[in-house]
């Protein structure tokens, strides 16, 4: 298997204050293990999938989270919200700007045999290995939770 070679424009990456990867204008978004080489027919390849698809786990792996479909990713921001987090974000990312291996999660999982929940199995769900460069990062959309009453005037 390689790196999907047909990706899609555009990647969108949701990311709170929670988020282990967060975005900066000078190095973009780093994977916990930015500087890893991901082997596909390591022995911990579908470990280190399984891991980072826990979203309870906080182990360090090489990947950041995207998908294709902006849908998706207004629908993951507003599930933060719900969950209360405080600033979530959408990054557009121009996918022809990105000199990383990425991978279409669900290809990647029946590659190595990992189980992803269903959620994480749609068409739509991609990983980026070690990092996505600021300059691929061509728009971003913050989230506050505004506090303040709107029925104040």
């Amino acid at each position: 298997m390689s790196q999907d070679e047909t990706l899609p424009r555009y990647l969108y990456r949701v990311f709170d204050e929670w988020s282990c990867s967060q975005f900066s204008r000078t190095s973009g978004f780093v994977a916990s293990i930015p500087n890893a080489v991901y082997d596909l027919d390591h022995r911990n390849a579908k470990r280190q999938l399984e891991w980072h698809m826990d979203w309870n786990s906080r182990r360090q792996t090489p990947f950041i989270s995207v998908t294709a479909s902006r849908e998706k990713a207004l629908e993951y921001a507003l599930n933060r919200m719900d969950m209360k987090r405080r600033t979530v974000s959408i990054a557009k990312i121009d996918s022809s700007r990105l000199r990383t291996d990425v991978y279409r999660m669900c290809d990647l999982a029946e590659y190595t045999g990992a189980y992803l929940k269903h959620e994480a199995t749609n068409k739509h769900e991609f990983l980026c290995v070690g990092c996505i460069p600021a300059n691929a990062v061509i728009q971003c959309l913050t989230l506050d939770d505004d506090d303040d009453d709107d029925d104040e005037d």
